[in-house]
């Protein structure tokens, strides 16, 4: 019995460890987000992106359902050395979604 009380203590134990690591790092409410950087309009939409620091071009392109956020780390490390470009593709983050756009 005693060896049944163990185990199941150790598979509660790591349940509870694994839940723990699914558990969200950030919780941001995005209505309180202000839009860093700026917006530029590119072909009549308007395309979102962040510039920083000075020297020679580092550009950072997200990837899908990615966005400018997801570098928002890296933006201040690189651009010590570097101009550090990071852009919203459009259709993502605080990119427009073009008018025409078809998405299917």
């Amino acid at each position: 019995m005693r060896k049944y009380l163990v185990g199941f203590a150790g598979i509660v134990a790591a349940l509870a460890a694994f839940a723990r690591l699914l558990r969200p790092r950030e919780r941001l409410d995005w209505n309180k987000v202000s839009k860093p950087g700026r917006l530029i309009e590119v072909d009549g939409e308007r395309l979102h992106y962040i510039e920083e620091g000075s020297g020679s071009a580092v550009v950072l392109v997200h990837g899908f359902a990615g966005h400018t956020f997801s570098y928002r780390y890296v933006i201040p490390e690189l651009a010590r050395a570097h101009r550090t470009v990071a852009l919203d593709l459009l259709g993502f983050g605080y990119s427009e979604r073009p008018k025409k756009a078809d998405y299917s």
